[in-house]
């Protein structure tokens, strides 16, 4: 799970990480009211874990983009 900073708006960042080869899920559905900030669900079983940390790193890049 990630809670991501303030003011960052969930599909702009989808589209930034897909575009960097990281795929996110919307948190939204798991919470019974809207949340104050955004989370993405973030699926880590099916790669590798060597891929783990480059896709955190790609994931960082797409949210300074929106967010600089």
């Amino acid at each position: 799970w990630l809670t991501l900073p303030q003011g960052l708006e969930e599909e702009p960042l989808v589209r930034e990480a897909a575009a960097r080869g990281v795929l996110l899920e919307s948190g939204r559905p798991f919470f019974s009211a809207t949340p104050e900030r955004l989370h993405m669900r973030m699926g880590l079983s099916t790669i590798g874990a060597s891929r783990i940390e480059a896709g955190v790193e790609r994931l960082a890049e797409a949210v300074r983009v929106l967010r600089p």
